[in-house]
């Protein structure tokens, strides 16, 4: 609620790098924290920031990379958690939020996303065919069928993400 109502508040997150010290508490607590509340308040809280807040763009790219992005945060979490996460992401947070009105950003969130599912959402463990390190092995995983439903909304981010980038719906 803090982050919400104050202009000054939104200057220290950003100063202090707010959502990468917090997403660096988040991943060292047990994934059984990260509930729907917590996504659903992670969602709320986008929202206002690319709607209504000054700041909302330095914010909502922060929150971006370091939060809803970032798959240590969310590969043990339960598959509802995620699915909920990556709808939002796919549906509504990359159409509306301005912080891909760049190349350069897009470029950058597209290639954090590929390695993202090159190496937290596979389906195969790739270390012994292909050498990449597989990361998300020390942690219960959602099973096969809801990684590839993931893989599926991170794969239509990406394609909004490079249809936004040329100007085509």
């Amino acid at each position: 609620n803090l982050l919400l109502g104050s202009q000054t508040f939104h200057q220290q997150m950003i100063q202090m790098r707010g959502f990468q010290l917090l997403s660096y508490l988040l991943e060292r607590v047990s994934p059984d924290h990260l509930t729907l509340d917590v996504i659903i308040s992670l969602i709320n809280l986008s929202r206002f920031l690319y709607r209504h807040s000054f700041h909302g763009s330095f914010l909502l790219k922060q929150l971006s990379d370091h939060i809803l992005f970032y798959p240590s945060l969310w590969i043990y979490t339960s598959p509802q958690i995620q699915l909920t996460l990556w709808n939002y992401i796919s549906t509504e947070f990359v159409i509306f939020a301005d912080i891909f009105n760049y190349r350069t950003r897009t470029v950058s969130t597209v290639l954090q996303l590929l390695h993202s599912l090159k190496h937290y959402y596979w389906i195969r463990n790739p270390t012994d065919s292909s050498g990449v390190f597989a990361r998300g092995v020390d942690g219960s995983r959602p099973n096969s069928d809801d990684i590839m439903q993931i893989r599926s909304l991170i794969l239509v981010t990406i394609r909004h993400l490079i249809l936004k980038d040329d100007n085509v719906d």
